[in-house]
């Protein structure tokens, strides 16, 4: 009973949202100090939060709720967005002008890096 306690992925939390999480988190925890940003709503924040028990400490989340109002702030070494959505994706690559490039992509992408 013990060793299955310490799993990462059980089947019956839901495999096909969070399957991907192990390897998410050992990305972004490879970073200095990361920043990752996902979108606070559409039943992505329940998915942040599974995500995050796997994230180290240091690594902070922000959670838009809209798109339009976030500001990445300085002092980060690495930013990520975590399964943006077109708002998110839209705001910080077309109007705010970074760069945003897949990094985990198992089929749909998961992981971007955000850079200016």
């Amino acid at each position: 009973m013990g060793v299955s306690s310490q799993s990462q992925l059980w089947w019956n939390k839901y495999p096909s949202s969070t399957k991907y999480n192990p390897q998410l988190a050992a990305i972004v925890n490879q970073a200095e100090k990361p920043l990752v940003i996902t979108h606070g709503g559409n039943n992505i924040t329940g998915k942040i939060l599974s995500v995050s028990y796997l994230l180290k400490p240091q690594v902070q989340l922000l959670l838009a709720v809209k798109p339009e109002q976030v500001k990445i702030p300085d002092g980060f070494s690495d930013v990520f967005l975590y399964r943006a959505t077109e708002a998110l994706h839209f705001e910080l690559e077309k109007v705010q002008k970074y760069k945003i490039t897949p990094i985990y992509k198992p089929g749909d992408v998961w992981l971007w890096r955000v850079e200016k």
